[in-house]
């Protein structure tokens, strides 16, 4: 018996419940289809997904650039930090992937690994973005530090227009693919709208309480979405 039925099993007796064998299999059929809520017509249609992504992180405070080119990331990342007056360095997740961009041809500083105390600027993937609200879903594993989704005070995500999805559920759709259909879940995964804020304090919004003080997004359009 896994840990996962002993403890359904020990809510069970509490509960005085014996779920017959039929009613299990239901159960067990319907976890497993996975189906969706119902899904809102603006988070449907995949042709609006890159402008609905775009409103709805703006709303949130989140600032966008767009590049066709992969080629122009490093210097669109360059120019935002430097619209801020922040340093060139940034630490940058070990993810394969982000070598498609000529990162040594700009002139930022980079280094890999997870987030210390004193990075102020760090730059990650994302695994799919959520139109319908703006969410950037994020796991974490040894090329993805969570860190550096929370300490530094300025995080920069590079995504692609091929990673915007419409709905949470068909982000958690993608993320079952991604491992083969099989229960394979990461460390964790993230889900982030916008940068950290908290009004708990004379009900007076405060940014970076919990994580970046700014969320930036360099959307690399590739045709998807």
């Amino acid at each position: 018996m896994s840990a996962r039925d002993a403890i359904l099993g020990e809510i069970r007796r509490s509960l005085g419940r014996r779920p017959t064998p039929d009613a299990l299999r239901d159960i067990e059929a319907r976890i497993a289809r996975h189906e969706p809520n119902l899904v809102p017509k603006r988070a449907a249609d995949t042709a609006t997904h890159l402008a609905l992504f775009i409103q709805r992180s703006e709303r949130l405070g989140i600032s966008i650039d767009r590049v066709f080119d992969p080629a122009d990331v490093p210097g669109k990342v360059a120019a935002w930090l430097a619209k801020h007056n922040l340093p060139a360095r940034l630490k940058m997740s070990p993810d394969v992937a982000l070598d498609a961009y000529p990162w040594a041809a700009s002139i930022l500083s980079v280094a890999r690994g997870k987030a210390d105390p004193d990075d102020l600027n760090s730059l990650t993937p994302a695994f799919a973005a959520i139109a319908e609200t703006g969410t950037l879903m994020m796991l974490s594993d040894d090329a993805h530090p969570a860190t550096l989704n929370f300490m530094p005070d300025n995080h920069v995500v590079v995504l692609k227009q091929s990673q915007i999805v419409g709905t949470l559920e068909a982000a958690w759709q993608s993320l079952r693919k991604s491992e083969g259909g099989e229960a394979v879940m990461p460390r964790t995964v993230n889900l982030i709208s916008g940068a950290s804020r908290t009004g708990d304090i004379d009900a007076t919004i405060y940014q970076g309480a919990h994580g970046p003080r700014r969320l930036h997004i360099v959307i690399v359009e590739d045709g998807g979405g």
